[in-house]
């Protein structure tokens, strides 16, 4: 072993250790071997970082062949350097600025191989700024040609072929356009590539226009997956308020053709990010400012995925809608959609256990005796006898997750009789010991869930005579809901005789009875919700016309409501309620307040209105002053005229040319009860009259008068009617029995001879 600088003097296999190195200092220590190759081992290494170590470093050279030579710094221990010749030297070079603790360097004498691994110089950073990723080849070369050859020439250690870089923190990204612009903007700025693990945003605001976002070129990284951007993309959002995205589109890849993105407001946000991964060399685009569109493209929410693993979809409905009305509308109207209607979900790789079974045996969850069963796991089982036997399956151990407080299963076990599929079991608790079958296949299946996991299941399957009684079970009808949870789907379930398909007692069938009502979630999930007790007043100002609003999504439990209110004008409040009742409102003077209350009733509703700034109507409804009520007690309303006119004159007009929700036109009186008119008569006393309320005046609508009349004295009764003027038939003055079935009228009824009943109207 040789040393090039006094200071740099060898100690054993060390090599300027413990001593700090001094800046600016080179020291070299040759090493020579006369038989063979030399193996330098690193067992401590504390040379100051930095990149591509140009700064300090350890240079280790084989003098005989430099393809072979490399560079080592900071704190990480290479991976051992294998010389091709027998002459070998280590440089320490430092430069001005930071020191280290040096390095501790083991030399063996190897045989020299036939081949070695060859590492190339790491390429440029992929990031300009930021965090990167530097990239090398690694060759399996011939030490006596140069020459490539097979990797199993080589040892089977391994050579990193990356490493990650950092260039300093990069500059914000973000910038704002206000105004239309006369050239293609870019991002990056300038041209790409851009960097990586990026987070830059783009705001585009008008004072009163929307915003149509042109593509002229695309390219980011792609998704992991076709039609899924989870790695660098750009997410283009149109905004009422900067805090309430109305709709999004995610862009990744080249995403040709390019569909115009069109606003329904005058905001727009282009959120973009990127990953530590691969770079594209970024977007251009020309923002317009137009009028606001009638017509446009509106996404639903993404329902569930399919499949919580190995690969699924989630999809929405993409409805071209009017914007003023809220109303669907054909979509050669709105163009061509951006939005997707599928995404991919659930992407991540489901355990597997599958068997068919064709004798008797023992099937079990996955990992069974290590305590839990995995996360995402499907198993299926198909189980054959010889027929006419059928099958028992006998639980010896089951524990899996228990269902929620609605009884239904994240981790379940489905089981039925492949010719039977409608008795069809599916359990998370132990509800039975035994399952036995109808013919002689079975099929058994077991899913987990992402969260939560149990000691798993044992099943002890048998061939045995089939029963003679079993369950005859029915489909299942469709959910109760169409959205969100609480919902329940039935069938019917009955033990029956197998051979004369008889109904019989349940104590009859050896199988637990199959459940005929379960809980069940649809897809898609619902759009809610408030909370209770609230009141939320939302005030809006448009000093140059008047304010539109439009309801695209709107439903309400009831009790709870919102008001719409122009206070610059009376008589045009407003209150909506349950399914919306209206499509849009619009003001008639620029000061607007809606109020929304909610009871103190739980809920499930929800609501999503649009403001619009608006030209003030010219044709408006206006309503009269309610009349006076119908009645003077109990039940009553009153009513107003409502005309459609010119808001400017007063002239009527055609209601058609009202936009207006229609004002009700009667409501209900709020009046207190009118007296009763019952009586209990009996031959105790004076003979009464019988009149009608209010007589000689004409009786009200809606009444029911009972006289109960009794003799305590056994005699029979006699009734003359003196005076009657009711409702009748038109063609003849007095009416009898079913001739006045549905109108007024007076009704006699003998309570102890029921077919003694006679019905008088009209006059007498």
């Amino acid at each position: 072993m040789r040393n090039g600088c006094s200071r740099c003097r060898p100690s054993d296999n060390l090599t300027g250790y413990p001593l700090l190195i001094n800046n600016s200092e080179d020291c070299s220590v040759g090493i020579l071997s006369t038989t063979g190759c030399i193996e330098v081992i690193f067992t401590y290494l504390d040379i100051a970082s930095n990149r591509d170590c140009e700064q300090d470093y350890v240079h280790v050279e084989d003098l005989i062949n430099p393809q072979f030579n490399r560079r080592v710094c900071g704190d990480t221990i290479p991976h051992p350097f294998q010389s091709g010749s027998g002459s070998v030297r280590l440089t320490l070079v430092s430069d001005g600025n930071v020191t280290g603790g040096g390095y501790v360097a083991v030399p063996l004498f190897v045989e020299c191989p036939s081949a070695i691994n060859v590492a190339s110089e790491w390429s440029p950073c992929s990031a300009t700024c930021g965090d990167g990723i530097q990239e090398r080849n690694v060759t399996c070369v011939n030490v006596l040609s140069n020459e490539a050859v097979s990797e199993e020439n080589c040892d089977d250690s391994e050579i990193s072929t990356e490493r990650y870089c950092n260039l300093g923190e990069c500059p914000s990204c973000d910038f704002e356009i206000t105004e239309q612009q006369s050239e293609v903007v870019m991002f990056p700025p300038g041209g790409g590539p851009y960097g990586n693990n990026q987070d830059c945003r783009i705001t585009i605001s008008h004072p009163t226009q929307c915003v149509t976002i042109v593509i002229v070129s695309f390219d980011l990284e792609p998704g992991s997956v076709p039609g899924l951007c989870d790695n660098d993309y750009a997410e283009v959002s149109t905004f009422h308020d900067l805090s309430n995205p109305l709709v999004s589109l995610k862009l990744c890849g080249d995403p040709r053709p390019y569909p115009p993105f069109v606003s329904i407001s005058n905001n727009v946000v282009i959120n973009f990010h990127s990953d530590e991964q691969f770079v594209g060399s970024g977007f251009s685009f020309y923002p317009n400012f137009n009028n606001c569109p009638v017509f446009a493209f509106i996404p639903e929410p993404y329902g569930r995925c399919s499949e919580t693993c190995g690969g699924g979809v989630r999809s929405r409905n993409v409805v071209c809608m009017n914007l003023a009305t809220n109303t669907p509308v054909s979509e050669v109207l709105c163009g061509n959609s951006p939005y997707p209607t599928e995404e991919p979900c659930g992407l991540e790789d489901c355990p597997t256990c599958s068997r068919n079974l064709t004798e008797s045996g023992i099937i079990e969850s996955p990992d069974a005796g290590n305590g839990q069963y995995p996360n995402n796991t499907f198993c299926e089982y198909y189980i054959t006898v010889p027929a006419p036997q059928c099958i028992s399956l006998s639980l010896v151990e089951f524990d899996i997750e228990r269902s929620n407080d609605r009884g239904q299963c994240n981790d379940f076990v489905r089981l039925f009789d492949l010719n039977f599929p409608n008795a069809e079991y599916q359990f998370c608790e132990n509800l039975t010991n035994v399952v036995i079958s109808r013919s002689n296949m079975i099929y058994f299946s077991f899913t987990s869930d992402d969260s939560g996991t149990g000691g798993g299941y044992q099943v002890l399957v048998n061939a045995l005579e089939c029963p003679d009684f079993a369950y005859d079970v029915g489909l299942f009808s469709e959910c109760s809901v169409s959205c969100g949870e609480g919902g329940l789907v039935s069938r019917s379930v009955q033990c029956i005789n197998v051979m004369t398909l008889s109904p019989v007692g349940d104590e009859f069938c050896p199988n637990i009875r199959p459940r005929d009502v379960m809980p069940c979630d649809p897809q898609e999930e619902c759009i809610h919700s408030y909370d209770a007790n609230q009141q939320c007043s939302y005030s809006i100002t448009n000093p140059d016309g008047c304010v539109r609003i439009t309801l695209l999504l709107f439903s309400l439990d009831d009790g709870d409501s919102v008001e719409f209110v122009d206070d610059g004008y009376d008589g045009l409040t407003v209150e909506a309620a349950g399914e919306k009742p209206f499509s849009s409102w619009t003001s008639r003077t620029g000061d607007v307040t809606l109020t929304f209350r909610s009871d103190d009733e739980d809920n499930d509703g929800f609501f999503r209105m649009l403001p619009f700034f608006v030209a003030c109507p010219v044709y408006g409804y206006i309503a009269g002053e309610y009349g006076p009520c119908s009645a003077e007690c109990g039940e009553a309303v009153r009513t107003r005229v409502v005309q459609c006119v010119v808001l400017e004159t007063g002239i009527p007009v055609d209601d058609r040319l009202c936009n207006d929700p229609l004002p009700e036109s009667q409501e209900t009186c709020d009046l207190e009860p009118c007296p009763t008119c019952d009586r209990y008569i009996t031959d105790e006393g004076d003979s009464p009259d019988l009149l009608s309320p209010g007589y000689p005046l004409a009786y009200q609508p809606d009444q029911a008068c009972t006289y109960f009349i009794s003799s305590v004295n056994d005699k029979c009764l006699s009734i003359f009617i003196i005076s009657l003027d009711t409702e009748g038939p038109e063609e003849q003055p007095f009416g009898e029995d079913e001739e006045c079935e549905g109108l007024d009228g007076l009704l006699v009824n003998n309570l102890i001879l029921f077919v003694c009943k006679l019905h008088f109207c009209n006059q007498a």
